[in-house]
C-alpha cells in the first residue's frame, strides 16, 4: 500500500515540467536578470523555482497563494520536479510585490516566446467544450 510518502495527485505535472523542459523555459526563467529580485542570489528562492512553483499551481487547478504553499510541501511532486523545497505563501507573495513594468514585461516577453513555440503561425485548432460547442485557438 501506497503512503503519502510514495504517491502524488500532482503527476501530471511531470509532464507540464517536461514541456518546459523542451522549450527553456526554467533556462529562460534564470538567464533573466531582471527577475532576480533577490539581494544574495545564493540564499532564498530563485526565480526559477517561484515561477515554477506558481506555474504547476495554476495548471493543476490552484488559484491561490494557499494553493502554491500546499503544492510546495509535496514532497513526492518536488522530488519528480527536481525541486529541493517550495516556498510558502508569504514568500511567493513578496517576490509578486517585487514585480516592477521592466520585470512584468520581460515575464510577457518568456510567455510571448512559449506560446509562438507551442502554436506555430497559421496553425489553429479546436477543442470540444463539454457540449457546449467548440472553443477555436
Amino acid at each position: 500500500m501506497l503512503n503519502s510518502n510514495q504517491a502524488t495527485a500532482h503527476g501530471g505535472q511531470v509532464l507540464v515540467d517536461a514541456l518546459c523542459r523542451r522549450f527553456g523555459l526554467w533556462e529562460r526563467v534564470h538567464k533573466e536578470p531582471k527577475l532576480e529580485v533577490r539581494k544574495r542570489t545564493g540564499a532564498g528562492f530563485s526565480p526559477v523555482g517561484l515561477v515554477a512553483q506558481l506555474l504547476f499551481t495554476f495548471t493543476s487547478g490552484g488559484v491561490s497563494l494557499a494553493d502554491a504553499e500546499r503544492l510546495g510541501k509535496d514532497g513526492v511532486l518536488l522530488k519528480l520536479l527536481g525541486l529541493a523545497k517550495g516556498a510558502d505563501q508569504s514568500t511567493v507573495a513578496e517576490w509578486l510585490r517585487a514585480q516592477n513594468k521592466d520585470r512584468v514585461i520581460a515575464l510577457h516577453r518568456i510567455n510571448a516566446e512559449l506560446v509562438d513555440w507551442g502554436c506555430p503561425a497559421g496553425q489553429t485548432g479546436s477543442v470540444a467544450s463539454w457540449g457546449r460547442g467548440r472553443n477555436v485557438f
